[in-house]
């Protein structure tokens, strides 16, 4: 809350909602989203104590390797930095995937990292 109490307390259970090297973090007013780099997936918990899963390691669309920085938009699209596989994917609110963009390299559009 705004005098930083705790209010929730997530990642910390055992199964599918536990994160191994918690990276990155982003909110909107009902969602808490967290790149695991440990899981190479994203795991969203809402207010209400639900959890969905994003992802598994590769190189598919929707798959990750290394996911890190990640945002919401304004119209509750999740993007998602997808470190080594050099591209940033984006998923709907219903956590499908929609599109992806970048490729390894140095001209405009690509990402070296």
């Amino acid at each position: 809350d705004c005098k930083f109490n705790l209010l929730k307390l997530v990642g910390q259970e055992s199964g599918n909602s536990r994160l191994v090297n918690p990276y990155g973090v982003a909110v909107t007013d009902s969602i808490i989203a967290v790149s695991d780099v440990g899981s190479d997936q994203v795991k969203k918990y809402s207010l209400n104590g639900e959890l969905s899963v994003i992802g598994s390691g590769g190189s598919k669309n929707g798959q990750f390797n290394s996911p890190r920085g990640l945002v919401f938009s304004a119209n509750k699209m999740m993007y998602v930095v997808d470190c080594y596989n050099h591209r940033v994917q984006v998923f709907k609110d219903d956590d499908t995937f929609a599109f992806s963009f970048g490729s390894k390299g140095s001209d405009p559009g690509q990402f070296q990292w």
